[in-house]
């Protein structure tokens, strides 16, 4: 059997992919115990990167690595023609994560459903953790979207004040000429920023 993928990184991706792998079980394939065992064993509970190695797989099953290896291709190559497998991949879970900051002080509020979803630059008002935070008043710095296992996650990440696209477009610019780096353009004190990059005094 020619083996394409890395063997270490389909398992990550089964990690991310187990409701679906799921469907695979009592169809009379080879792997079919294996995979029971995988997807039983608890670092698939945890989101995030998966420090397993096959060794640890090897010693928890009692398979050799030639039989793991093989058996981990053959899931996944199964996974890729899924459409052949009859096997659906459909996400029906959103979760949406509001994460603010102001300064150094930083709130999160995850809920499960939103009549509207804000967009980049529109305001947003969350009067909920003005004691921790110190302020209600945010705007949309950015939104990510996120796959994993059988969830669709939408990160809104907030930004306190309103939103300035001069600022945006001068940020831009000062990243891309390399006037600031990549760990500065992600940084929370924007007056120190503005003040590099001489917008402001104060």
């Amino acid at each position: 059997m020619e083996f394409k993928y890395s063997s270490k990184q389909i398992i990550f991706d089964l990690k991310n992919m187990r409701s679906f792998a799921r469907q695979l079980l009592g169809k009379g394939k080879r792997y079919d115990y294996f995979l029971q065992q995988l997807l039983g064993f608890d670092y698939f509970k945890e989101d995030g990167y998966l420090p397993i190695s096959l060794k640890e797989i090897e010693q928890t099953t009692g398979l050799p690595y030639t039989k793991i290896r093989t058996y981990l291709h053959l899931i996944y190559e199964d996974l890729l023609e899924h459409e052949k497998n009859h096997l659906d991949l459909s996400v029906h879970k959103v979760e949406y994560t509001f994460s603010m900051h102001y300064f150094e002080q930083y709130a999160e509020l995850t809920v499960n459903h939103l009549c509207v979803i804000p967009r980049v630059g529109e305001q947003v008002n969350i009067p909920f953790f003005r004691a921790k935070v110190g302020t209600t008043t945010f705007f949309v710095d950015s939104i990510h979207h996120r796959l994993t296992h059988n969830k669709h996650i939408v990160e809104i990440n907030l930004s306190p004040g309103y939103y300035n696209y001069y600022w945006k477009f001068r940020k831009d610019e000062a990243y891309e000429k390399g006037e600031i780096s990549i760990h500065e353009y992600y940084m929370d004190n924007e007056y120190e920023l503005k003040e590099k990059l001489k917008l402001r005094k104060w």
